[in-house]
């Protein structure tokens, strides 16, 4: 009778996938910068704790809201304008597009790192975020999160867990209660009884501002 292979330790799992996104997502010899590194292992962390570990996230169809994204040429070309114009009209079209100009050019912090993460651990993945997301090897679709219905096109009971994390900051979110019940509801008509939701605008009975569920 054979022997099972071992079973990885969290911290295996964690370093073998940082190595796939590494390779896939960087120049040779270019490494991921140790900010962002450790961004993406707590998040890598927490759907592990989440779903119970990698065996179980296998196959899990996981949705996550305002994923991140890549700029376009078109979008850095404006970017780099940007930065010998600041106050000028690169600047106000960069808002317009969702652009975050502040942090694309310096760091990669924003791209859809999650997605990413949690395909390598074997989940069938949704991104949706307002920008850019072509040539992800992940489901993805745009969407403007602060248009009522933006979200009717995904199935309703569809998703074993939703992430999504610091999208209620925009000051839309932050002010307009519509918005945030808007959210609520297509989060509920959206995940599958018993299903698993995750990250920082969702924690339950929270004391957060960010939380969709916070605490009158």
């Amino acid at each position: 009778m054979s022997e099972l292979p071992p079973q990885e330790s969290q911290e295996q799992i964690v370093d073998r996938v940082l190595d796939v996104l590494e390779k896939k997502y960087f120049a040779p010899g270019e490494k991921i910068r140790l900010s962002e590194r450790v961004h993406i292992e707590s998040w890598i962390v927490e759907v592990l704790s989440v779903f119970g570990g990698a065996d179980a996230i296998k196959g899990k169809r996981i949705l996550d809201l305002g994923c991140g994204h890549v700029p376009t040429p078109e979008q850095m070309a404006l970017i780099e304008t940007n930065k010998s114009d600041p106050t000028g009209q690169s600047h106000s079209e960069i808002k317009r597009q969702g652009v975050y100009d502040s942090v694309i050019g310096t760091q990669r912090e924003y791209e859809p790192w999650i997605p990413r993460a949690i395909k390598e651990l074997g989940a069938d993945v949704v991104g949706v975020d307002i920008g850019n997301l072509e040539g992800e090897e992940f489901e993805h679709y745009q969407a403007n999160f602060h248009n009522i219905g933006a979200l009717n096109f995904l199935a309703a009971k569809s998703f074993d867990g939703i992430h999504t994390d610091l999208l209620t900051t925009s000051p839309q979110f932050s002010t307009t209660e519509t918005l945030r019940a808007e959210l609520r509801s297509q989060i509920e008509r959206v995940l599958k009884d018993g299903g698993k939701k995750f990250g920082r605008d969702l924690e339950q009975n929270s004391d957060s501002p960010e939380s969709l569920y916070r605490k009158d």
